[in-house]
């Protein structure tokens, strides 16, 4: 009686039979070449996604040291040209005095400051910020108007450094919008003004910043 040969005998095992059916193979021979052309390409999957999380990794570091550098250089900067404990003046048209605690700074020095103001957002203003240069600039006004500024609700705060025609008047510029009551009637405002005298301050977590303690008309 002649033994009858089952199907899966050329094969390791009956789980390798049955994944070669599913592979839709039809010998061992063709099973094992598959198998290896899976085993391959894995491999290469896992030896591409090696090499690009290395290159991601020594971007990382790279931007990381330049980040160090950055920072290194933007504290000597402040060390050099912003004396702790003191406040700082610049004047569009040349005109600061240097005072006890006070000292005047260059047009370059002032649009360090400005780019480094405390913000919200790219160029919003906190609201005490807001109030700030209402106040400042409440005390050019008069009368009814004066009333209005130091009343009223302001919004839509913006930092900007920029150019009035020419680089001489470059600096830091600040809008706000006023809304409230005046002669018993509604008025909208758009107040502006510079920011004129400085201070350096430091967060809880280190990171040097500038406020503005005075806003010029």
């Amino acid at each position: 009686m002649t033994r009858r040969v089952q199907p899966w005998a050329a094969y390791e095992s009956v789980e390798n039979y049955r994944e070669a059916q599913n592979m839709g193979v039809a010998s061992r021979d063709e099973y094992l070449e598959k198998k290896q052309a899976i085993a391959d390409k894995l491999k290469k999957e896992q030896e591409e996604k090696e090499r690009l999380a290395k290159i991601e990794k020594e971007k990382k570091e790279r931007l990381a040291r330049l980040e160090k550098a950055e920072a290194a250089k933007k504290t000597k900067f402040l060390n050099e040209n912003f004396p702790a404990g003191k406040k700082y003046v610049y004047f569009t048209d040349g005109s600061c005095k240097p005072k006890a605690g006070s000292i005047c700074i260059d047009q370059a020095r002032a649009k360090f400051a400005c780019d480094n103001l405390e913000k919200l957002g790219a160029n919003g203003m906190y609201p005490f910020q807001e109030r700030l240069l209402a106040r400042n600039a409440a005390t050019f006004r008069f009368g009814a108007e004066k009333q209005f500024i130091e009343s009223a609700s302001s919004s839509n705060g913006v930092f900007v450094w920029t150019s009035n025609f020419t680089k001489t008047f470059e600096a830091g510029y600040a809008q706000i919008t006023l809304t409230g009551m005046m002669n018993g009637s509604s008025k909208v405002m758009n107040i502006q003004g510079r920011a004129c005298t400085f201070e350096r301050k430091k967060n809880s977590s280190g990171k040097e910043y500038f406020s503005v303690e005075y806003f010029c008309s």
